[in-house]
Order: structure tokens, then sequence, then C-alpha cells
């Protein structure tokens, strides 16, 4: 249950990717490789709605 001083964020990804890359994804992990930048993302966007 989210509190009046809480914000809920909701973050996706969407699109396609046609062979090899479709079938390379099964053995790639992308929070390896995005993993670092979402974290960034979301601290910044925690400074932003604190101010």
């Amino acid at each position: 249950m989210l509190s009046d001083s809480t914000t809920q964020v909701t973050w996706a990804m969407s699109g396609e990717m046609s062979y090899p890359m479709n079938f390379m994804g099964l053995f790639m992990s992308m929070d390896d490789m995005i993993g670092a930048e979402y974290q960034k993302s979301l601290e910044q966007l925690k400074g932003v709605l604190e101010k």
C-alpha cells in the first residue's frame, strides 16, 4: 500500500527484434547490459521528485 509521500514508478521496454538478435536475446542478461543505466535514471528521477 502506498502512502501520500511515495511515488510508484512503472518502467517498461518494448520492441521487436528480428532473427538472429531475438535468438541471441535468450542468452543475454538485460540487467547486466542496462541495469546500471536504469539505476542511474531512477536516482535522477528521485532527485527531481524530492525537490
